[in-house]
């Protein structure tokens, strides 16, 4: 058993041994875990609804997709859904260039130094 745990495998001998008489006789081995967690929720149906949405309007975000395709779940899934499909999730950022009181400090800047010399050589 000590070479067993040092190598990282973490049956015991009697079990490899068993394992060992039964591949001998002839016995198919299977795997006896149980698997963990429910059945996946997009299934190949779902995910072409999926599909179908996106390629509809390929910039709309995953809960409208969710939306479009009549799926209840989480916008979550749909992404991973995208990413089965072999496609890429992109976030798309809006906002504005200046905001309105950064504006406003700009132009009292450039009134505050209109007579200044060098101001009158710079170009923007």
């Amino acid at each position: 058993m000590d070479h067993l745990s040092r190598g990282g495998f973490q049956h015991s001998q009697r079990t490899v041994e068993r394992k060992v008489e039964k591949l001998q006789k002839g016995e198919v081995l299977e795997d006896g875990r149980k698997k963990n967690g429910a059945a996946p929720y997009l299934t190949e149906p779902k995910l072409k609804q999926v599909k179908k949405a996106h390629e509809a309007s390929p910039y709309s975000t995953a809960r409208e997709l969710g939306q479009k395709a009549k799926l209840k779940c989480d916008p979550r899934t749909i992404k991973r859904g995208l990413q089965k499909l072999g496609l890429k999730e992109k976030t798309i950022y809006t906002f504005p260039l200046i905001k309105p009181d950064q504006a406003v400090k700009r132009v009292e800047f450039g009134k505050a130094h209109e007579k200044d010399r060098l101001w009158r050589r710079t170009l923007f």
